[in-house]
């Protein structure tokens, strides 16, 4: 039977450590891209999209900060911080499950042309 620490050595940790990096740009850069490319803040989906976005950027962003600057994100704000921002996606996916939930069945007859979509509902 293998211990723990031979089972956390079967991935490299330069690629977990690649991961977290890239995890924390490429959210933070789909961020600042949507807000440029959309206006995401007129939809209820944009919104959750962006903050959904902006909590995984932040949430990898002290082990970013530790891997690429060296600086110390043990204490207890940092700590805090990780767990304020992974404890928003639990209720981003609530309020996901919420929006499709009031979406139209997309197996009802359309009441309005294809493409059309009215406030809070997802397009078909």
């Amino acid at each position: 039977m293998r211990t723990a620490a031979e089972a956390a050595s079967v991935v490299p940790i330069g690629f977990v450590h690649a991961l977290v990096v890239a995890t924390c740009a490429l959210a933070l850069i789909f961020c600042v891209y949507y807000t440029v490319r959309m206006p995401w803040w007129q939809t209820q989906m944009g919104w959750n999209l962006f903050i959904m976005s902006a909590c995984l950027g932040l949430f990898t962003l002290p082990s970013t900060v530790a891997l690429l600057v060296g600086i110390d994100v043990t204490s207890a704000f940092f700590q805090w911080f990780v767990v304020i921002c992974f404890s928003i996606v639990p209720l981003l996916e609530v309020h996901r499950i919420w929006l499709l939930w009031r979406a139209p069945d997309s197996h009802a007859p359309a009441d309005e042309p294809a493409g059309s979509v009215t406030e809070g509902q997802l397009p078909r």
